[in-house]
């Protein structure tokens, strides 16, 4: 089922959030609908990853709220991303279906540009290589699920350099971090929109 978008409250969301549910609906639920196809350990692992991606999105949102904060502060509030990785591995260790689990590890994996600071774009265009690593490991009657893959890893560094090319779009008029709770209705002041990539 399409993935439910938590509702944005207090005017329209910034730009570069509807540009990552547009994201998501575009590439990443094809390429999980797929992945629930082929059963087992792969199946098992669309949960962790989905939820992945919407922590992800929970980052963003937080973060148009919010003041930049400390370096430890953001690397904790991002650690749903190796805690993902870990969910993802265990599932297919040991299994005929370890490298599809490594694939989708090494995505979750990309989510390291929440802590660039600007994006260095020569990094963020490695980013997919373990992914084609991984991908290209797999079956090659795969190959719709691989170029799904793909396209996910593909069109997260595309989404990043439109959308977010000077890092995550923190609110300078925001809270602080600290005080953020989720869900809860604020009147913060909108956060600028990203700068525009040069």
């Amino acid at each position: 089922p399409p993935t439910p978008f938590p509702p944005w409250g207090g005017g329209p969301p910034p730009r570069h959030i509807v540009a990552y549910d547009e994201y998501m609906t575009a590439h990443v639920e094809p390429f999980l609908e797929l992945a629930t196809g082929l059963g087992g350990p792969v199946a098992e692992a669309v949960g962790p990853f989905r939820e992945a991606f919407l922590a992800q999105r929970a980052f963003l949102v937080m973060a148009s709220k919010c003041q930049k904060p400390t370096a430890q502060q953001r690397n904790d509030k991002c650690s749903f991303a190796g805690e993902a990785m870990a969910t993802i591995v265990r599932l297919g260790d040991r299994t005929d279906m370890e490298k599809h689990t490594k694939a989708m590890k090494s995505i979750i994996e990309m989510f390291g540009w929440l802590m660039m600071d600007p994006v260095v774009v020569d990094s963020l265009e490695k980013f997919p290589e373990p992914v084609i690593y991984h991908s290209n490991t797999l079956p090659r009657d795969l190959t719709a699920f691989r170029t799904a893959l793909g396209n996910v890893a593909m069109k997260l560094v595309a989404y990043v350099k439109e959308n977010c090319r000077m890092g995550v779009p923190f609110n300078p008029r925001g809270m602080p971090m600290a005080d953020y709770v989720e869900g809860a209705s604020d009147a913060t002041p909108a956060a600028a929109a990203p700068a525009a990539a040069p």
